[in-house]
């Protein structure tokens, strides 16, 4: 048999098996609740200071530029949003 008559195209082969494991961190939400004996002379009763991320990161080895949970490999990233709150409570 000669390798460029297309006959070794059922053969079994990993050439084209990649690791396809992750990390993501997908959602992160950090906050502080100020103490009431800091706003006791302020009027408030409760003040709540918080950031959230979404999409932070991914550790791959997957291939460079696509997505592991990607519906094809056309598809576009998940985006980052990053949001930053205040909960304040009289």
């Amino acid at each position: 048999m000669n390798k460029g008559d297309g006959s070794h195209n059922y053969e079994q082969s990993d050439y084209w098996m990649i690791n396809a494991g992750y990390l993501r961190m997908k959602n992160l939400t950090l906050g502080y609740t100020i103490p009431s004996k800091v706003l006791s002379s302020t009027g408030f009763n409760r003040v709540r200071v918080y950031f959230t991320t979404n999409n932070l990161f991914t550790i791959s080895d997957f291939v460079p530029g696509m997505d592991p949970e990607a519906s094809s490999a056309w598809a576009y990233p998940f985006a980052r949003t990053y949001s930053f709150g205040l909960n304040v409570q009289f």
